[in-house]
């Protein structure tokens, strides 16, 4: 079994919503292992389940890429990205730039559109 079978498994009996959370905080935190340095850049609010760094789009940004939930039940995801400048300074706040609807119901199958479009944007595809 994977890590995310062993995950599913756990949770199978919670609404939609809480496995989400429980699996999205599982992964966030191998994530931050990663961008240590960056962590408190990332978009944060109750409502976004999960922000992965990835590479920057254009020269002197950081973008992160969000799994959101809209409404209980019903998720997106979501580009976010802050502008700056050459010597590392901020030009203003971070900011949802690109959105996609996600229509899946099911966990994995949610799991698996965020990772689709993550893999687009780190040029894995």
């Amino acid at each position: 079994m994977t890590v995310l079978s062993d995950l599913l498994e756990k949770v199978k009996n919670n609404p939609l919503d809480d496995q989400m959370k429980h699996i999205c905080d599982q992964i966030q935190v191998e994530e931050e292992e990663k961008f240590k340095v960056l962590a408190k850049e990332k978009p944060k609010g109750s409502n976004i389940f999960l922000a992965i760094l990835i590479p920057e789009i254009t020269k002197n940004e950081i973008d992160f890429l969000c799994l959101e939930r809209d409404f209980p039940g019903s998720y997106i995801i979501s580009l976010w990205s802050k502008q700056r400048l050459k010597d590392g300074t901020d030009l203003g706040t971070i900011k949802r730039v690109k959105v996609w609807e996600c229509k899946e119901i099911y966990v994995q199958k949610i799991l698996e559109s965020y990772s689709k479009i993550l893999k687009f944007m780190k040029g894995d595809v």
